[in-house]
């Protein structure tokens, strides 16, 4: 199926083309024949002729009229008492009533519109007003019900669109990697999506027994297309295919992902990532990064023995020929590592002030010292600080631990 197949049909081909219908409610068939007579020439408008006021919430329900003329003073049953039924019917209360009457009574008008009638005209009227009065207010009827119509399709729409951004964002979830709980390297982390498909993702895998590949990346933006380009780009890491390309070298791998992803080429979308390459048997992180917030190290020795390994260049996909560089630090052992996105620290508070990356760094590694779960206490804060509703931006956190 191609995708224009596959987009639903534009709201206006959904809507239904309604007709002038006019419904008369009248025990006099004489009456009726003479409104048939006035509507004949009238070809968009369509007539029908109730003579049984007790069948005329039935055929009012079947027939589905845009306007009703209603006689007043029938034998079996009061006009009035017909008009209060239409507005307690739900399928009804909201079609336009015309009382018809023989005589002009301001009492009884003023009754028939407490009641909820539209218009009051004295039987029978001239023809060039009564159809006058008939396209007005079956007019404005139509708009409603082409209004009730789009707002539906609308709201069916939506909700269409919500599962499968739902699905989507679950799509992109299953690629993200489990926990490492065994080896050199122990890592865990949370994500959590903001109300928008978001451009976050992260990962990390074996590149050969003696290093390990980490990185998490945010495109710039939310929706679909951010949410692809994450997925795109996740895909070329995960498979190292971009040509002449030593992924573990960050500084070799940024460069040519930035090549690859050059902004003009993918709907002028761009995303910042950290790119790091662990090797355990030197206990040597590479690391670099295009326009991303810094990973957060924090050595065993405590909260005070925190360092921040920054980003080495611009944003990926910005400016071709960019030559990206690479750093380097020895990780001791029991060692912490933090990779994130900046809707981790970039949270508004009551007083309508940003929490910064340095109340962020300062907690987690409060949290670290004390023996407490940083990610856990974190998000704590966060709802402490913005309560518990969506977040603004995608929340990506991940925590490496670095055993002896």
């Amino acid at each position: 199926m191609s995708l224009s197949e596959s987009k639903p049909p534009p709201l206006a081909a959904a809507l239904t083309q309604h007709e002038i219908k006019v419904l008369l409610i009248d025990d006099q068939a004489m009456i009726g024949e003479a409104v048939r007579r006035m509507l004949a020439p009238e070809q968009d408008i369509r007539f029908r002729y109730c003579g049984d006021p007790a069948q005329a919430l039935e055929v009012a329900h079947s027939w589905g009229p845009t306007v009703i003329l209603q006689d007043l003073v029938m034998p079996e049953m009061d006009g009035l008492t017909l008009v209060k039924f239409y507005r307690a019917d739900s399928a009804l209360r909201d079609t336009p009533l015309i009382v018809l009457s023989t005589k002009e009574e301001p009492a009884t008008k003023a009754e028939a519109f407490a009641l909820g009638a539209n218009d009051y005209l004295v039987k029978l009227p001239d023809r060039v007003e009564l159809v006058a009065r008939l396209r007005y207010h079956s007019r404005a009827h139509i708009n409603l019900l082409e209004r009730n119509e789009a707002y539906t399709a609308l709201l069916a729409s939506q909700q269409t669109l919500m599962a499968e951004l739902a699905e989507a964002a679950a799509y992109v979830q299953s690629l993200l990697p489990p926990p490492l709980e065994q080896g050199p390297v122990r890592s865990r982390w949370r994500f959590i999506p903001s109300t928008q498909l978001g451009g976050d993702a992260f990962g990390y895998h074996w590149l050969d027994p003696d290093h390990l590949c980490l990185y998490l990346l945010d495109v710039c933006g939310h929706g679909v297309g951010a949410a692809l380009l994450s997925i795109s780009a996740m895909n070329v890491l995960r498979s190292q295919s971009l040509p002449h390309t030593d992924f573990r070298d960050p500084a070799a791998a940024l460069t040519a992902l930035n090549e690859a992803f050059l902004m003009e080429k993918h709907n002028n979308l761009y995303f910042t990532i950290w790119y790091g390459v662990y090797s355990p048997s030197q206990r040597r992180l590479r690391y670099g990064g295009a326009g991303h917030p810094p990973a957060l190290f924090i050595a065993p020795d405590g909260p005070g023995a925190t360092d921040l390994l920054a980003s080495t260049g611009p944003v990926l996909g910005g400016f071709p020929e960019i030559v990206y560089q690479a750093r380097e630090k020895v990780l001791p052992p029991g060692s912490t590592l933090f990779l994130l996105s900046d809707g981790v620290y970039e949270i508004t508070q009551p007083d309508g002030t940003i929490w910064s990356y340095d109340d962020f760094a300062s907690l987690v590694a409060n949290a670290l010292a004390a023996g407490q779960a940083p990610i856990e206490e974190l998000l704590s804060r966060i709802h402490t600080l913005r309560g518990e509703g969506p977040l603004e931006d995608d929340f990506s956190l991940v925590q490496f631990q670095f055993p002896p």
